[in-house]
């Protein structure tokens, strides 16, 4: 059966009152508790939901729910949440979700979650964390599929190895937490990974092999990331790749096979990037993107092969749509071969639509016809 006890004045979770061997589900929220005693909840060996958010619990000491061995979820959130002590979460072992989200936990101590064989879901979003112990704070999260931590303030590198154990995670989400950089390898052994956002933060500089060993993943969400320079092997082992995001930041440069291992790229968002130079071949080895999304884009410069007889464009190999709100091009600083093979791109079969979101398509200093 189900019990709500939510919205009273509880204060504390006291031994031996809660003796309801066929409880199913208990309803605690908003029940001003701060204390959990041990042995609180003694004789709940049957309780599948525990929700015990919007309360004001400090902290979780160990032992707290020791016998409730049948547990599937339970909700710690907005309950002002301090520290987690080691053995804290002693004795789940069927526990899927854990949802910790809006706390004040600011340190995710070493082995915190160790003894949750089973757990799926972690929500750890808007806790003010700001470390995470790189030696063991997700250690033993192998059955883990999702992990929420966004809005934190971690203001650090995330390490190579914090992400280790998280063997089957499919998605990660670690968007607005103040991240300001990521180590090459970070996701080597996190090969199941198919959604990651780490969008809103401050990385600034992407570097070689960031993502390898994410031969799985389909989306990436790098945008406000405040990224100015993509080293040329980044997305080494996306082969699996079908969005990639990179709305809002600071690339200026896209230089040739930046691109290069996304094989199955779909599509590509670069709005409102600061784009003013693409090198000829920026898009090889792109064979089956879709679109491309520049958004606003004033392109000072693109930068023709001048010396190959290669055909393509920018390195585009298929029939593309670009997408742009406004587009602003200086035609003349152009010589009459690249004029010719912008034209020529313009007219191609490569070209499958050039979408205008608004009617800004403005050409400057134009001297010759374009068509």
């Amino acid at each position: 059966f189900r019990l709500d006890l939510s919205n009273n004045k509880l204060n504390r979770i006291r031994n031996g009152t809660l003796r309801f061997f066929s409880l199913l589900n208990l309803n605690m929220r908003n029940s001003s508790i701060e204390i959990l005693e041990a042995d609180g909840f003694y004789g709940l060996t049957n309780l599948v939901e525990l929700k015990l958010s919007d309360n004001n619990l400090k902290k979780i000491e160990k032992h707290r729910f020791l016998y409730l061995n049948k547990l599937v979820l339970l909700d710690m959130s907005r309950s002002n949440i301090e520290r987690i002590e080691k053995g804290g979460f002693d004795g789940l072992e069927e526990l899927k979700f854990l949802i910790l989200e809006n706390n004040n936990l600011n340190v995710i101590a070493s082995n915190t979650f160790q003894n949750l064989p089973q757990l799926e879901y972690l929500y750890l979003s808007n806790c003010q964390i700001e470390i995470f112990d790189n030696n063991g704070s997700l250690n033993g999260l192998k059955t883990l599929k999702n992990l929420y931590a966004s809005e934190n303030r971690i203001n650090a590198t995330i390490k190579m190895g914090l992400f280790s154990e998280l063997i089957s995670a499919t998605l990660v989400d670690l968007r607005q937490s103040n991240i300001t950089q990521l180590e090459p390898f970070t996701f080597a052994n996190n090969t199941n990974l198919v959604r990651l956002f780490l969008n809103h933060n401050y990385l600034t500089t992407i570097e070689n092999n960031t993502f390898y060993g994410l031969s799985k993943m389909t989306y990436l969400d790098l945008s406000y990331c405040h990224i100015e320079f993509i080293s040329s092997e980044s997305f080494n082992g996306l082969t699996s790749l079908l969005k990639l995001i990179l709305n809002h930041n600071k690339i200026k440069h896209l230089r040739d096979n930046l691109f290069m291992n996304l094989n199955v790229l779909e599509n590509l968002q670069l709005r409102d990037t600061s784009i003013d130079l693409i090198d000829p071949f920026a898009f090889n080895g792109t064979d089956r993107l879709e679109t491309i999304s520049f958004g606003d884009i004033q392109i000072s410069n693109i930068n023709f092969n001048n010396n190959s007889t290669e055909t393509k464009f920018m390195g585009l190999s298929k029939q593309v749509k670009i997408e742009l709100k406004s587009l602003r091009y200086s035609w003349r600083n152009l010589s009459t071969e690249n004029k010719r093979k912008v034209h020529s791109f313009l007219l191609s079969e490569r070209l499958k639509s050039i979408y205008f979101k608004s009617y800004n398509f403005k050409l400057i200093d134009v001297d010759d016809t374009l068509f």
